[in-house]
């Protein structure tokens, strides 16, 4: 039992030293110094036990021998991997640990002249002095034979050796000290054979530890022998060093101080810089995915964009910039919900080092407004250049428009007072389109590409009905069936002309696109504060690539190199109108083109609209009407009578556009039945009744609004 307590007691102080050496990179070599001076005061514990160890007939000095190789392979690492100063230290540790441990023993023995004591082996005060001269001297042994061995050895081989040589300069030192000379030889000679066996593992512990450490490359250069025993001029000459970076520590302090700060200011600077950024700055990792961003990013990309998104989902196409290498690059982005084409322009700058920091930081910026200006641009220069040429032939054309007007003059005046439907149909479709190609010609007369639009609130299925019947002809020749499916009082602002314009532009367009049969369907509604007009073809379609240059000037489906102008027109008038024109297409499923406007008031009736008949007995509430409805732009025939009314009937039967009729004055049954064919607004003293309204030209928003005022005009 004594011999595995002995083994025990060895092997955990070698591991214990050496784990403590290794770890002194995350801590210092205090911890390491505190374990020798452990070791030292336990060898002065241990050798007044007199604790002795038999191993096949060898004996071994336990209390000597048990922490003693631990202590000198501290030293031997230390010496080899940490500097001559560190081996210095170590030593005064370990003479000031044997320096207490001695005083410590005396005091001990001191007492126990006076009182009882515990039984212990307490040895002479020579004994003590020996015990720690020799632990000096088989370090002053030790460090020598390394220096020596370690020029025709590795190094693992030359600390072996070195803590052999410690072990028995220890021994001689002991024995020489403390038997004489006589008897130390007899000592050395018995004793030999347990020192050598005792150095076995403190050499195979350094023989190890000194191959790795010389892999590793931290094992110190030779020093010359000299050196390892001047102290005082090393310290003398360190420590002049030492003054020598403190006198220059203050300067040094402030100087890296001053550097510290100009890096953090720059850092501030910079990421002040990237916030306040107009540009979208985006960081992306070496994944791919997005690490940082600034404000301005989130203001361009909205909530999809976040930490950890991949950019390549947020901007598809990036991922190929990344692995391409390319520096710029502009996009077509719609997303999901918008129904407007944006123009990004990203620029890709790579990190310049690939251990730290973003893989790439990205800029966008979104063109959309620039893109379109050019787009606007390239639209106004090829209109000058039709303009150019419409300048030319504007006077003989005026000249030809004279002619058609004065012959559709004639025809209505020889024709029957109530023409068929189909010819009154057509006669209006004649004398609509000479107004519009009239305006076109004061278009050509201007200097500008485009005229600003006059806006005017209409009643947007009268248009609708309107660009109907000016483009019948051309769809009943291709045999294309033409259906309007929309509301009445769907009332926007628009220019009149140049809103039709559009209208016709998309029905030739979906003409064209159908080509012999089908059907073409043109419906009006309201989708929130925005007024919508729908036109549905079930042509042939568009491919995703026609329909993103369906808008460019020149474009053009039909192959043979006409037009190419019709949708980039109607994209800027509508523009100019603050709305929106889209297309959505499917090759062989016909397209839709769809147009957004914001939502009007009715502050106009619409153009040519026929004079308004008022049989109101309150002239005051008459004439505020009359005056109401001349001021947007109307006529209007004013009756205060029953007996009026008779006289104007007979004297002028034209088709009034509406009959607006008080209770008072009271009407016969054979005038309300003479009333019976127009539409009719009666107001009650609880609500209005409308007659007949589904053939009015008036939208239910003018009529309501009309009704309204005719009841109480001091609230209007």
């Amino acid at each position: 039992m004594p011999l595995v307590l002995f083994v025990l007691l060895n092997l955990t102080a070698l591991l214990a030293v050496v784990l403590i050496h290794v770890a002194r990179g995350r801590l210092t070599l205090a911890p390491l110094y505190a374990a020798s001076a452990l070791l030292t005061c336990l060898i002065w514990q241990l050798v007044q036990t007199g604790w002795w160890v038999e191993w096949r007939g060898v004996h071994v000095n336990a209390g000597l021998y048990g922490t003693l190789p631990a202590m000198l392979v501290g030293l031997m690492v230390v010496y080899a991997l940490d500097g001559l100063r560190a081996a210095h230290a170590y030593l005064l540790t370990v003479a000031v640990s044997a320096l207490a441990s001695i005083l410590v023993i005396e005091l001990l023995v001191e007492l126990a002249i006076h009182m009882p004591m515990p039984g212990a082996f307490f040895f002479p005060l020579s004994t003590h002095q020996a015990l720690a001269v020799s632990l000096l001297l088989a370090a002053g042994f030790q460090l020598p034979v390394f220096e020596l061995l370690r020029r025709i050895m590795p190094i693992g081989v030359a600390m072996a050796g070195g803590v052999v040589a410690g072990v028995l300069g220890f021994l001689i030192g002991y024995s020489l000290l403390t038997y004489g000379w006589q008897v130390a030889l007899s000592n050395i000679r018995l004793e030999i054979v347990s020192a050598l066996l005792v150095s076995i593992p403190p050499a195979l512990v350094l023989l190890c530890y000194g191959e790795i450490a010389t892999r590793a490359g931290l094992v110190l250069p030779a020093r010359r022998l000299s050196r390892l025993f001047s102290v005082w001029a090393a310290t003398e000459a360190e420590m002049r060093e030492v003054k020598e970076n403190f006198l220059h520590a203050k300067q040094t302090i402030g100087e890296l101080r001053a550097l510290n700060h100009a890096l953090d200011t720059e850092r501030k600077l910079r990421a002040d810089q990237v916030a306040r950024s107009p540009l979208a700055i985006l960081e992306i990792d070496r994944s791919g995915a997005i690490a940082k961003f600034n404000p301005a990013a989130g203001r361009l990309f909205g909530p999809t964009l976040g930490e950890g998104a991949v950019v390549d989902d947020l901007v598809p196409g990036i991922g190929a910039m990344m692995q391409d290498r390319v520096p710029s690059r502009t996009f077509r982005l719609r997303s999901p919900g918008q129904l407007t084409t944006r123009h990004l322009h990203v620029t890709l700058l790579a990190g310049d080092n690939p251990d730290y920091g973003p893989a790439y930081s990205v800029l966008a910026e979104d063109i959309t407004d620039r893109e379109q200006q050019a787009f606007t641009r390239s639209i106004a220069d090829r209109m000058r250049g039709i303009q150019l040429t419409g300048q030319v032939i504007r006077h003989d054309f005026a000249n030809l428009m004279l002619a058609i007007e004065g012959n559709l003059s004639t025809i209505t005046s020889a024709l029957p007072a109530a023409p068929s439907g189909r010819v009154n149909q057509a006669l209006r479709a004649i004398d609509s389109a000479a107004k519009r190609s009239r305006e076109m010609m004061r278009h050509f007369g201007s200097q500008e590409p485009f005229l600003p639009p006059q806006l005017a609130s209409f009643d947007l299925q009268l248009l609708v009905n309107e660009a109907i019947d000016l483009q019948r002809p051309a769809a009943e020749a291709a045999g294309v069936r033409i259906a309007s499916v929309g509301l009445r009082g769907v009332v926007a602002s628009v220019d009149h002309t140049q809103f039709v314009r559009v209208l016709m532009n998309l029905l030739g367009n979906a003409i064209r696109a159908i080509g012999n049969g089908g059907t073409i369907e043109v419906s009006v509604g309201i989708d929130g504060q925005e007024a919508i007009i729908r036109v549905v073809d079930d042509g042939i379609g568009m491919s995703q690539e026609q329909i993103d240059r369906a808008f460019d000037p020149g474009f053009s489906t039909k192959g043979d190199g006409r037009g190419g102008l019709g949708l980039a027109i109607s994209h800027l008038i509508i523009d100019a109108h603050a709305g929106r024109l889209t297309l959505a297409s499917m090759v062989g499923r016909g397209t839709t083109a769809t147009v957004w406007l914001p939502l009007g008031v009715v502050d106009a009736l619409p153009p040519g609209i026929g004079p308004v008949l008022l049989i109101m007995a309150d002239e005051d509430k008459r004439d505020r009407l009359a005056n109401w409805i001349q001021s947007l732009g109307g006529d209007s025939v004013e009756i205060g009578s029953a007996t009026e009314l008779d006289a104007v009937l007979d004297e002028d039967p034209r088709p009034w556009s509406l009959v607006v009729r008080a209770p008072s004055p009271s009407l016969s049954p054979a005038q309300r039945q003479r009333l019976r064919g127009f539409p009719q607004s009666v107001l009650g003293s609880r609500r209005n009744l409308l007659y007949q309204t589904d053939r009015c030209d008036l939208s239910p928003a003018m009529l309501k609004r009309i009704a309204d005022f005719a009841s109480h005009p001091d609230r209007n």
